[in-house]
């Protein structure tokens, strides 16, 4: 009997162990509505042109809310998983930029801070005309902070100096094709009624 009880125990130890580090994906694409996609504009001479500061989207970071969400776990060991896609109009430029992505709570003022930054910077060479900027990294623990709040804002910012074969309005189009965290999860005391699972998430089990 001892020994029965002892196996019944060793496997419920064992569930709440592979609970604890459940690996899921949550998709936040549905969560930028008519922001998936835009462009960034501006006048530009013939020669120099400064990409320093300049950020996407244009008008400021992409805010995710997704609070009216009910997910009754705590995320763990959040990564941050991302691609745009880049296309230059205008006149032709030539030379590379770097691009740096930034994740910061939704209260914060000025998103782009080291604190915030994710992962390292990316370099695009602007000759190609078109491109695809793909990244991950993992969140500190203040970012994973801000997505148990479930209140986020990311954006891209650019550095750096191109050239532009004459005079003309330089436009940037892009469309974010991919943004996902990926995370474990604490499970949460055992509740005597469960809350429903939450419609249209976007919340997967990924593969084994």
């Amino acid at each position: 009997m001892n020994r029965v009880r002892l196996l019944l125990l060793a496997g419920a130890a064992g569930l709440l162990g592979a609970c604890a580090i459940l690996p899921i994906t949550l998709d936040l694409l549905g969560h930028l509505g008519s922001r998936k996609s835009g462009s960034y504009s501006r006048e530009v001479p013939r020669g120099t042109v400064t990409f320093d500061g300049v950020t996407l989207p244009q008008e400021g970071p992409w805010s995710l809310d997704f609070s009216g969400q009910n997910v009754p776990v705590s995320f763990k060991s959040v990564r941050l998983i991302y691609a745009v896609a880049l296309a230059t109009s205008g006149p032709g430029l030539s030379g590379t930029v770097t691009v740096q992505a930034y994740l910061a709570p939704a209260g914060v003022a000025d998103a782009v801070q080291e604190r915030y930054r994710l992962g390292s910077s990316q370099v695009l060479d602007l000759g190609a005309g078109s491109f695809e900027l793909e990244g991950s990294a993992d969140l500190t623990a203040e970012q994973v902070a801000a997505v148990n709040d479930k209140k986020v804002q990311v954006v891209l910012v650019f550095g750096g100096t191109a050239t532009a074969a004459e005079d003309g309005t330089l436009r940037l189009d892009y469309e974010v094709k991919k943004l996902l965290l990926s995370f474990t999860v604490i499970c949460p005391a055992p509740a005597e009624n469960p809350p429903a699972a939450a419609g249209g998430f976007g919340v997967a089990r990924s593969g084994a």
